[in-house]
């Protein structure tokens, strides 16, 4: 079956956000919970999101970009939970948006925490990696297949 998520081959603006994007990837068919596994899973995210805010009010530091990042974190939980359980072009923007910000925020902040960058390196490499990202894809495309849209992140 050929993948139709909008992912794979770009969201078709002529289509209306309600639609249906159609069988895709494990879709098994058109109701709510047609991917159980993948709608459940989510919760994984918040579960991380809670465990960063806790373990961030337990610290003697008040870490707002930490904290900022969890929030991050648990908006794509409840956006892939959208987008697999209503499968519908809003629903992937719901999915696709929070996991692209948690990406490249997390880019920015690990650069700048973990190879202690400036704010100003941390940005011009992370513009970098959004504007090579649509190559990354592409080079990884023959070996990731659909999934090849991940592979900057």
């Amino acid at each position: 079956m050929r993948c139709h998520c909008g992912i794979c081959h770009g969201v078709r603006s002529s289509r209306r956000l309600v639609n249906a994007v159609g069988p895709y990837c494990e879709r098994v068919g058109p109701g709510f919970w047609a991917e159980p596994f993948n709608a459940l899973t989510n919760a994984a995210f918040l579960i991380a999101a809670a465990a960063i805010v806790i373990h961030n009010r337990r610290s003697v530091l008040d870490d707002k970009p930490l904290f900022v990042l969890a929030l991050m974190t648990a908006s794509v939980g409840v956006g892939s939970f959208l987008f697999h359980t209503l499968a519908n072009r809003w629903s992937l923007i719901a999915d696709i948006v929070p996991i692209a910000v948690v990406i490249y925020s997390f880019f920015f902040l690990a650069l700048m925490r973990f190879l202690r960058l400036s704010a100003l390196v941390a940005g011009i490499l992370t513009v970098a990696l959004l504007v090579l990202a649509p190559a990354l894809q592409v080079i990884a495309k023959p070996l990731l297949g659909s999934s090849a849209a991940y592979a900057p992140g």
